[in-house]
């Protein structure tokens, strides 16, 4: 775990997050929040608790015990595939963690670490009846030197969730995305990085590989899991052909969304000339996609050459027949 994930305490909140989602999922849960208790001086104890579908004790061992096995690498409904993000609480200092389980009306609770020869073990703790929900909770101590780390990265982890968890423990407000543009399936922001975003998680972009559109903006792309391919580590995107086309795929509906933006607005026109000076204003706002779009008012293409009033003229035929052109000439605006 410390060469697979580079950026530590992110992998943990990114990985285990999305476990406890697909718990929800499998369990019908969906749209019902999982609890995050945000470490603080007072309890500097991290923990992620869902209220899903429970593991037994073969599943425990299977799942915290084993590296790359996974229940999940057969299906896109869950996040889950590569059989790594249940141990990423591994890679932080303390290698040691608890995992609780509500199963089927057994309550267990597993002391999970690496052993004096570098092995990971899950030693029993308890095992008695419950009545509580099936569910799992994985918990760890932290050094309070991270408590500000950790705070930041559950803020930044998981705006990008549809349904945000509920934190506990540190005050902690996962903000709202803010949108400059936004499609059904894309959004642009104002930020300098882009990202991809697939059951929740968010995965950075790199432009280079992909359309020029992609380098003027800070863009959001929201795809279904299965769609693109990603790191092992899921700290990135992987750029293999079904990457690059699925992504590259967006630009005509993000140019065509866009487009109808621009035309919305200078449908209100009276004339040719207003609707191309409009656009002309608009061009700081919409240039990085008005040079590749087919903008149209009233069912005139307008194209990005300068604005003249000799657009004007063209929308009145009784004003050509008064105006002399010798004594009007066209001029730039």
């Amino acid at each position: 775990t410390d060469g697979i994930y580079k950026y530590k305490v992110k992998a943990i909140i990114r990985e285990l997050g999305p476990n406890a989602r697909d718990s929800h999922v499998m369990a019908g849960k969906r749209n019902e929040p999982f609890n995050v208790h945000a470490p603080t001086y007072n309890n500097p104890t991290f923990y992620i608790e869902d209220l899903g579908v429970g593991l037994s004790e073969e599943q425990i061992h299977s799942v915290y015990k084993k590296f790359f096995k996974s229940d999940k690498d057969k299906s896109n409904k869950c996040v889950g595939a590569f059989g790594l993000g249940a141990k990423t609480p591994f890679c932080y200092n303390t290698r040691n963690y608890t995992v609780e389980s509500w199963h089927d009306g057994t309550h267990y609770i597993y002391n999970c670490f690496i052993n004096e020869v570098g092995k990971p073990r899950c030693v029993k703790l308890l095992s008695e009846p419950t009545d509580r929900c099936n569910g799992v909770k994985v918990s760890f101590a932290v050094d309070t030197s991270d408590l500000y780390k950790f705070e930041q990265e559950i803020k930044e982890i998981y705006k990008h969730f549809e349904v945000k968890p509920k934190i506990l423990g540190r005050d902690c407000v996962i903000p709202e995305l803010s949108f400059l543009h936004k499609g059904s399936k894309w959004g642009i922001v104002n930020d300098t990085k882009s990202y991809v975003i697939m059951g929740g998680i968010a995965y950075p972009m790199d432009s280079y590989e992909l359309d020029d559109i992609f380098r003027k903006k800070a863009f959001i792309l929201y795809k279904n899991i299965g769609e693109v391919d990603v790191d092992t580590s899921r700290e990135g995107l992987s750029y293999t052909k079904k990457t690059i086309e699925c992504i590259n795929n967006t630009v005509k509906v993000i140019v065509d969304d866009l487009s109808k933006e621009v035309e919305k607005k200078i449908e209100d026109c009276k004339t040719l000339y207003q609707a191309r000076k409009k656009c002309h204003e608009l061009y700081q706002e919409y240039g990085f996609v008005l040079g590749v779009a087919t903008i149209k008012w009233q069912g005139l293409e307008l194209d990005d050459k300068p604005v003249y009033v000799n657009d004007w003229l063209k929308t009145y035929n009784t004003s050509i027949k008064r105006f002399s052109k010798k004594r009007y000439s066209v001029i730039k605006t």
